[in-house]
């Protein structure tokens, strides 16, 4: 295998975390670099910038260069037409990615979330004859509504039209573009035409803890979430039905993670759910038996469904997105619900319940994750910029 200098790209990196996006970048470049390839990242950051390009492996983060700093959970009212101006026609991304694939040199460039750079950063690759991988994680190329609720109205479909047909159009220009599931390079190519040779369908890795099949959970059964508290993961219609639901079962209910709604589920169900907080992995899953993802959204992947198997956990998940993809498949008939659904829901927590603490189940859901792993993945992508080389 040749080594290569490949430059990443990606809203935010390493410490930086907002969601599964920067877990998949930071395995994507490790995984590259334990391979031998000179993988350089290139992100933004709330602070000064720090400029890297120069070293092998290498982070450089550019100040955001915007009106305000998106993470930082406010709303930002009137100033939010700006932001997206300025975030959509980034020229200052434009200048930044072309400077710097002027001092890498890369064979090829790997773009995942574009906020801080627009897709002004392919623009710059395409001048620069620099071949291009982009990895489609969320809906950003098609609307800067992240949930797109607010494309069911007019008035946002014409301010969506603004604000990206441009990354419509320089999507077709990129060499491979990569869906993290099936459902969301259905998404995007419903929107832009590309070819079939173009496209590509490439699931997120886990990095699987090693680990036995056992549970030392006794009593109750645990039932448990994970991720980001706010209303289109649907949490709160999760909570309202476990404590209200009428089944089989006397239940304890966990909750990690953080978000804007979290102080108000803390309040209304205080004595009767126990939140954590923000909690690794590891630490969440050795206290439950059964995860739910109670997804109202299209889930672009849903990395937490993956992660629940790697510890042996069983899962509940809506059916939304790229949720049907991935789930254990014995599971797809009876532990899938259709959001809001509390008939449906209520089966399949019970067919779930009924088969918790299952050291055998436990094992296939092991091994089921063991298909994710970092280097089944890493193997796919040396494969990709190969053939995007050869392009």
């Amino acid at each position: 295998m040749n080594k290569k200098t490949i430059l990443v790209l990606n809203t935010l990196y390493w410490p930086y975390k907002i969601g599964g996006a920067e877990c998949s970048v930071q395995i994507l470049v490790e995984g590259l670099r334990a391979q031998g390839h000179d993988v350089r990242v290139i992100s933004t950051t709330e602070k000064s910038s720090v400029n890297n390009l120069n070293k092998r492996d290498s982070e450089t983060s550019f100040n955001y260069g915007n009106i305000y700093w998106p993470f930082d959970g406010n709303e930002h009212g009137i100033y939010r037409l700006g932001y997206h101006l300025i975030d959509s026609y980034n020229l200052l991304g434009f200048y930044r990615v072309y400077k710097a694939l002027k001092i890498v040199k890369p064979d090829v460039l790997i773009t995942n979330n574009l906020q801080g750079f627009s897709s002004f950063s392919w623009l710059a690759a395409l001048i620069n004859s620099t071949p291009i991988i982009h990895i489609i994680r969320d809906y950003a190329l098609l609307s800067v509504d992240p949930s797109r609720e607010k494309t069911k109205k007019i008035p946002f479909q014409v301010f969506d039209f603004f604000m990206r047909w441009h990354y419509r159009y320089l999507l077709k220009k990129v060499h491979k573009v990569i869906g993290i599931s099936q459902f969301i390079l259905n998404e995007h190519q419903r929107s832009v035409n590309m070819s079939k040779n173009q496209c590509d369908v490439l699931y997120n890795p886990v990095v699987c803890p090693e680990i036995s099949a056992s549970s030392n959970h006794k009593g109750k059964p645990i039932v448990g979430y994970i991720g980001r508290v706010s209303e289109e993961k649907g949490i709160a219609w999760l909570l309202n039905s476990l404590v209200q639901q009428d089944t089989e079962f006397s239940l304890n209910v966990i909750v990690a993670g953080e978000g804007p709604i979290l102080s108000q589920l803390k309040s209304e169900y205080a004595g009767q759910v126990t939140f954590l907080g923000k909690v690794e992995p590891k630490e969440f899953f050795s206290k439950i038996d059964l995860l739910v993802v109670p997804s109202k959204w299209a889930e672009p992947f849903g990395r937490v469904v993956i992660e629940a198997y790697s510890y042996g956990i069983p899962v509940i998940t809506t059916n939304m997105g790229g949720l049907p993809e991935i789930i254990y498949p014995a599971h797809k008939d009876n532990l899938m619900f259709e959001p809001f659904d509390e008939h449906g829901f209520k089966s399949s927590l019970n067919s779930a319940i009924l088969n918790i603490r299952n050291e055998t189940q436990s094992q296939k859901l092991i091994d089921y994750a063991a298909l994710f792993s970092v280097e089944s993945y890493t193997k796919n992508v040396n494969r990709i910029i190969d053939d995007t080389l050869v392009i």
